[in-house]
C-alpha cells in the first residue's frame, strides 16, 4: 500500500496497488532520498519550473521528522514553524510524507496524482528541498520539505 500525506491538505491519498518490483526499492535511505529529489526535479523541469536546490538544513529537519514518525500508525504532520525558524525565517514551508515500499519514481508519481502533493512539487514559489528517509516496516518513511517565498 502506498500511503502519502501532505501538510496543506487534510487526509491522505492511498494507492492500494503496489508498484511493480523495481531494483530501486532496495536503495539505502540516502540513495532513496537522492532519487526522490532527482525525480521531483525532472517533473518540475517537464513543467517549465526551476530546479529545487537541496538544503542541508531542510535535509536535517526532514530526517528528524521522518524518524519521529517511526512506530506511529499513519502519517501525521507536525507544525512547520520550527523548520522555518531554523532554516529560513520568513519563508513559507510545505511537506509531503510517504511510508511505502514503492520505488522513488512511483512515490513522486503518486504525489503528482494528488492535488495537494502536486501543488507542493510544482509551486514555483518553492525553491529549496530537503528530504529525509528512514527504513520502516513498510519500506521507506520519508518527509519531503520545501521552502520558498513567504
Amino acid at each position: 500500500m502506498l500511503l502519502v500525506c501532505l501538510v496543506l491538505t487534510s487526509g491522505c491519498a492511498g494507492d492500494p496497488q503496489r508498484a511493480p518490483e523495481d531494483p530501486q526499492q532496495t536503495l539505502d535511505p540516502v540513495s532513496y532520498e537522492t532519487r526522490v529529489v532527482e525525480r521531483t526535479n525532472r517533473v518540475r523541469a517537464s513543467l517549465g519550473r526551476a530546479e529545487l536546490t537541496r538544503s542541508p538544513c531542510l535535509e536535517d529537519e526532514a530526517r528528524e521528522r521522518a524518524t519521529d514518525l517511526l512506530g506511529h500508525d499513519g502519517l501525521e504532520h507536525a507544525p512547520l514553524a520550527g523548520v522555518v525558524a531554523r532554516c529560513a525565517p520568513g519563508a513559507r514551508a510545505a511537506e509531503n510524507l510517504v511510508d511505502s515500499a514503492a520505488a522513488p519514481r512511483a512515490v513522486v508519481d503518486a504525489w503528482m496524482g494528488s492535488p495537494g502533493h502536486r501543488n507542493n512539487i510544482v509551486d514555483p514559489a518553492l525553491r529549496e528541498i530537503g528530504i529525509g528517509c528512514v527504513e520502516s516496516d513498510k519500506g521507506m518513511l520519508c518527509s519531503q520539505l520545501f521552502l520558498g517565498d513567504g
